[in-house]
């Protein structure tokens, strides 16, 4: 997947994401500003005196570092709870968390309260109770014998540092001697004050090891609490940060859900991976892009320009292989090709070409009333009553481009289709014209398109970006090819718009409304009727009325009025 399509569904739902962001932000804005303001007191304690120690192991730390995990745990307990609300006269204790420094002997105590001097003694005496709960804050007694112990020690200082005295003295004075007995008694002597001085070290150190100074188990106070002065706006700030970010990751997760359940065509590209036809045009968005005359009154020049474009593909791809009959198809009702037939004969009309228009959707006709033709008769009757492919057409307001409307509905609409009679319609109208488009049905409503996709040169297939299916698109497209459809190519409508220099846009033809309109080419003559049709197609019109009588012309009137040669 290209990065491309990775931010896509960013992109497209870009005001979700913003709206979903802005929301949490502001949420959580005004639940803060709701708040009361408080203040943060931090006591950092140490376990143990390796710090201190010269030569420290590895032993030391780990341990030291589990005893401080140890009291961590311990803050949560009701001794130490109960024991602070004691000493403080408190109800109930503040919020406060402890928590070890990482890869470290020290832990610290954070309370968090309205009031700084109550946060500042709370973590106080928190520390206290902890360290009235270690070996160092035991009963009197313990106390009194640490104290012993202590004295003890200084007196055994003093002592080791005599005797290392007493030692360096004897050195220097066995240097002076010469007798040999002198020498050998001071020998003496200095050996026997260093077996002394072992003595006391060894009994200095086995003492140190049961004091504070000794002992690993042990609870130090490195930072006291001190007196907040500011409050934690940081915390209020970190809160607004989060709900602000997790507002995104929310909205951007179902962008990402929609953009999987959305089984649309959103992108020219999927077209191509979905289908392996080629897109010749795109039709953009606006008003009245793809549901009505480009070059009408309300036309805009963005989509007049897009159906040049498709003209210049549609008449390149012409010069390698016939295009004389090319259907329009969608997949499903959403896509209006009747829209784009009209619009591609009008371009096609005005480089000169001859064009019929034939509108084969016999069940939702609209070619009709996109250029305010009648349809009292069209190929409906044509199908019914063969007389000739001339007989029925109607000139448009534009010169060249002619309309063979559906005509009136009858009952089996759907058998009306006769092969045999529509290929000699074709054929007739091909000898007269230099390109024919029909608009015919989609395909999975009816069967119509795939009786007539082995009678055109090509297809062209019409693509609605945002509302087309996927799923329904490959089937059109693999229906089609098993009857030996040949795709001209796909016209994407809806599409993104390309902006166009009003100074080298063509204005709409209907802007020319106020001058007066040729009466000989409006509509040719209806001086001759259709032949009447059998009883049984009359008496069983789909819309409950009798069908509107027709309004062209024979086909020899026809031929004396069209341009054709």
């Amino acid at each position: 997947m290209e990065l491309q399509e990775l931010i896509q569904p960013l992109r497209r739902w870009w005001w979700l994401i913003a709206l979903a962001t802005l929301l949490a932000l502001a949420s959580s804005i005004l639940y803060t500003s709701q708040q009361p303001v408080t203040y943060r007191s931090t006591v950092t304690l140490m376990v143990g005196n390796a710090i201190q120690n010269l030569n420290p192991s590895n032993n030391e730390f780990t341990l030291t570092q589990q005893l401080a995990d140890t009291y961590v745990d311990m803050l949560k307990r009701q001794p130490v709870q109960d024991g602070t609300r004691s000493a403080l006269g408190l109800s109930r204790l503040p919020e406060h968390y402890a928590y070890r420094i990482d890869r470290t002997q020290l832990f610290a105590i954070t309370v968090v309260d309205t009031d700084p001097a109550r946060a500042q003694a709370v973590a106080s005496e928190l520390a206290n109770q902890l360290i009235l709960q270690s070996p160092a804050g035991t009963n009197q007694d313990h106390l009194q014998r640490q104290e012993f112990v202590r004295q003890q020690l200084n007196h055994i200082e003093t002592g080791i540092v005599d005797t290392q005295n007493e030692i360096r003295n004897k050195q220097i004075e066995l240097t002076q001697l010469f007798q040999a007995r002198q020498i050998a008694d001071t020998q003496a002597q200095i050996g026997a004050l260093q077996g002394n001085l072992s003595t006391l070290q060894q009994t200095y150190a086995n003492l140190l090891a049961s004091t504070q100074r000794g002992s690993i188990n042990t609870i130090n106070v490195v930072e006291p609490a001190y007196l907040p002065s500011r409050p934690t706006d940081s915390d209020r700030t970190r809160l607004i940060l989060l709900a602000a970010m997790m507002g995104f990751v929310l909205a951007a997760g179902a962008a990402y859900a929609l953009e999987y359940l959305d089984d649309s065509v959103r992108q020219p590209a999927d077209v191509a991976k979905l289908t392996g036809i080629k897109t010749i045009g795109d039709i953009p968005t606006g008003k009245n892009a793809a549901d009505g005359l480009a070059w009408g009154a309300k036309g805009s020049a963005s989509v007049r320009e897009a159906y040049r474009r498709l003209r210049a593909n549609f008449e390149s791809i012409a010069e390698h292989r016939p295009l004389r009959s090319v259907m329009v198809v969608g997949s499903s009702p959403v896509e209006d090709n009747a829209s784009v037939v009209a619009n591609l004969g009008l371009t096609l009309a005005q480089a000169g070409k001859r064009v019929v228009m034939v509108d084969a959707n016999l069940h939702q006709p609209k070619l009709h009333t996109l250029f305010g033709l009648e349809n009292g008769t069209g190929l409906s009757n044509l199908l019914l009553d063969w007389r000739s492919g001339l007989q029925g057409l109607q000139l448009t307001w534009h010169p060249g481009l002619y309309l063979l409307a559906a005509g009136p509905r009858f009952a089996d609409q759907g058998e009306m289709l006769n092969p045999r009679r529509l290929q000699m319609l074709l054929d007739e109208l091909s000898r007269e014209a230099d390109v024919i488009l029909l608009n015919v049905p989609p395909v999975s409503a009816v069967a119509d398109a795939t009786i007539l996709a082995s009678h055109m040169d090509g297809a062209l297939l019409v693509v609605d970006m945002g509302r087309t299916r996927r799923q329904p698109l490959r089937e059109t497209v693999d229906v089609l090819n098993e009857v030996g459809a040949d795709f001209v190519g796909a016209v994407l409508t809806h599409a993104s718009a390309t902006p166009v220099d009003n100074r080298y846009a063509s204005k709409p033809v209907r802007q020319q409304a106020n001058r007066p309109a040729p009466a000989a080419e409006t509509r040719p003559p209806a001086v001759e009727e259709y032949p009447v049709l059998p009883q049984e197609f009359l008496s069983k019109p789909t819309n409950g009325k009798a069908p509107a009588q027709p309004v062209s012309s024979g086909s020899e009137r026809v031929r004396e009025r069209l341009p054709l040669s």
